[in-house]
């Protein structure tokens, strides 16, 4: 077994690898809370992750073991500056005998692809190519109307919220 400690720093590797540009997992690994591994890429499947069974000469061997934890704060994707808020498939589905369906949180239309993955406590065993990514987002803007006084205060700035996540709405600024 392995197991990657929460001070480990895995990112920006993996440019020419098949799978798993971050971590290739054929048996028993835990990456801790507080670990980063993000912002990894694979040629195929797994920019992040890639944990599935080993197989040689046709016969399987140990299925993979695999315990993690939900992706950290203050992680931003390397190619769209976007917040990273979740675990995505990243070649869950196979579109053709060489080509998976990768994520692409940033596409639109039938481009977009962003099935998010729950991180469970429990450990998962099932073949995984995981992206720490994010899905669709909304724009929240503030847009200042009429007299504004001079001590009004700055606009509160912009921000990006997950579809069917949370925002708490900026105070009210208050003058003098």
């Amino acid at each position: 077994m392995i197991e990657i400690g929460a001070d480990t720093v895995i990112k920006n590797n993996g440019s020419k690898t098949q799978y798993g540009g971050g971590i290739r997992n054929y048996g028993e690994i835990t990456v801790s809370d507080g670990a980063k591994l993000y912002n990894n890429h694979a040629q195929t499947a797994g920019d992040d992750i890639y944990s599935t069974t080993y197989v040689e000469d046709g016969a399987s061997y140990n299925p993979p073991v695999l315990t993690f934890a939900p992706v950290g704060k203050d992680w931003v994707l390397d190619n769209c500056n976007d917040p990273i808020v979740g675990w995505y498939h990243d070649g869950k589905e196979k579109l053709t005998d060489n080509a998976y369906k990768r994520w692409n949180g940033d596409g639109e239309g039938d481009a977009y692809y962003a099935d998010e993955y729950t991180v469970s406590e429990e450990a998962a065993s099932d073949a995984l190519a995981l992206k720490a990514a994010h899905g669709q987002f909304y724009s929240v803007t503030y847009e200042v109307t009429g007299d504004i006084p001079s001590d009004a205060g700055a606009v509160p700035a912009a921000a990006k919220v997950k579809m069917n996540g949370n925002y708490t709405v900026a105070p009210v600024q208050t003058t003098s």
